[in-house]
């Protein structure tokens, strides 16, 4: 396949996922919620929507342009897909279908049916890529690896593949700088970035900086606006616990009715809990985002001088060319 039918097939599938999206009634919702609880119906239409974004012709054409692409090329690539947010790993499949090699794909079991049923999908619009997709229970016998997971599972992936050509991702998480001008639409972006898929995301919001002189429960009543989670079983359970184990820890927090403000230097923080520290001035902050720029994927701020910073309730969306840890995906690829 040329890269023309690529892109075409891609775009097609992007028309396939209008459909999807404003078809709230397709039974493929409640299958994914069945199998995985976390997934629910109205964060795997968010999934869907950020995928559709980047799935219309001129975004793709835009984002292939700069490379150069050898036809001839075709290695074996192992993808190890995470789990923690629906399709997550849906863009390091796109990589190597444009790229063309094959995926050696590996789901996360807590999300082969989203991952199944866009697969079949590609896969019916376009049979050309039936030979550049296999679904495997291990990752053997590859060129190269893509591996997604925790700072656990990446020691893991190191000791079994460091001989081969490798992207392997570790935790990370994102951050948010506000300076107390923020209005009620940022505070209400903020508050979508932090809690969508119950914040579970690499580019979900765990931890804000604030100037030292914020009343930090101002954040209180700005970020009311994803309430509805509060009622999500699993979601809540996890809320109660944060609560009491910081009662008896006699931890000081501020109680948002469905999730916790703690202050805390740590950037990563537990379901249900949001962390917050202060900071002086923008050189400090810098120094510190700097220090630990290792684990920050996104930082969301309307802060001038503030290099890459991602405006409030934009950063779930990236673009193709977003590439998770600031690593280009696409170009690895095409050197192998």
């Amino acid at each position: 396949m040329v890269l023309e039918e690529k892109i075409a097939a891609l775009a097609k599938l992007g028309e396939y996922l209008d459909q999807l999206i404003h078809d709230e009634g397709n039974g493929i919702y409640q299958m994914v919620e069945k199998q995985n609880p976390w997934f629910i119906p109205a964060f795997v239409k968010t999934a869907l929507i950020g995928i559709r974004k980047y799935s219309e012709r001129k975004t793709l054409e835009k984002w292939v342009e700069p490379y150069h692409f050898n036809q001839d090329k075709n290695k074996r690539i192992g993808l190890i897909l995470a789990g923690n947010i629906p399709l997550v790993g849906f863009h390091d499949l796109l990589c190597v279908l444009v790229s063309g090699h094959t995926a050696c794909l590996k789901p996360s079991h807590q999300d082969q049916v989203l991952t199944d049923h866009l697969i079949d999908k590609i896969l019916e619009i376009e049979p050309g890529f039936r030979s550049r997709i296999n679904k495997v229970s291990a990752v053997e016998h590859v060129d190269a690896v893509i591996a997604t997971g925790s700072d656990n599972s990446a020691r893991y992936f190191y000791a079994y593949f460091h001989k081969l050509p490798h992207l392997i991702r570790k935790n990370r998480t994102s951050v948010a700088v506000l300076d107390g001008n923020e209005s009620a639409t940022d505070l209400a972006g903020l508050s979508r970035d932090i809690f969508l898929y119950f914040g579970m995301g690499c580019r979900n919001i765990s931890k804000i900086f604030i100037p030292r002189n914020y009343d930090p429960s101002f954040l209180l009543k700005g970020l009311k606006t994803s309430g509805f989670i509060g009622d999500h079983l699993k979601y809540r359970n996890n809320y109660l616990y944060q609560r009491s184990l910081s009662s008896m820890l006699d931890l000081n927090y501020l109680d948002g009715g469905y999730y916790l403000l703690q202050e805390s230097e740590k950037l990563i923080s537990p379901v249900g809990v949001i962390h917050y520290s202060r900071y002086r001035d923008l050189m400090e902050l810098q120094e510190i985002l700097g220090i630990r720029r290792d684990k920050i994927q996104a930082i969301v701020s309307n802060l001038p001088g503030l290099d890459q910073a991602i405006p409030f309730g934009r950063v779930q969306f990236p673009e193709p060319w977003d590439y998770a840890d600031q690593v280009d995906t696409l170009k690895f690829l095409l050197q192998l």
